[in-house]
């Protein structure tokens, strides 16, 4: 009898999403699940996909890791980011493409 795979488990083309990480008002890291107020997590959501868009393509050649961001700031419209990565060279090039 055949099987069909589950969507669950069935992977998707192309590499993983970027790993984006909110601290706002010094709250502890999040995702934006973690985001309570409903304008804050419309923020981070548009966040999230300007980031997408920017790094998606990147992968670390040496590595073949992807660059890690951190979203921090007063408020969710007023963010600061800071890539993280496996080599310096990622680094840059990350920063680079998100400036």
């Amino acid at each position: 009898m055949p099987t069909v795979e589950d969507s669950s488990t069935a992977s998707m083309p192309g590499p993983a999403p970027i790993e984006i990480t909110f601290v706002i008002r010094g709250a502890p890291p999040t995702g934006i699940e973690g985001i309570v107020g409903t304008l804050e997590r419309v923020l981070c959501r548009a966040t999230t996909y300007r980031v997408q868009r920017r790094l998606g393509d990147i992968v670390c050649p040496t590595h073949n890791e992807r660059p890690r961001v951190i979203a921090s700031g007063p408020s969710a419209d007023h963010l600061t980011f800071t890539v993280v990565g496996c080599c310096q060279a990622l680094v840059e090039t990350a920063t680079a493409k998100l400036c």
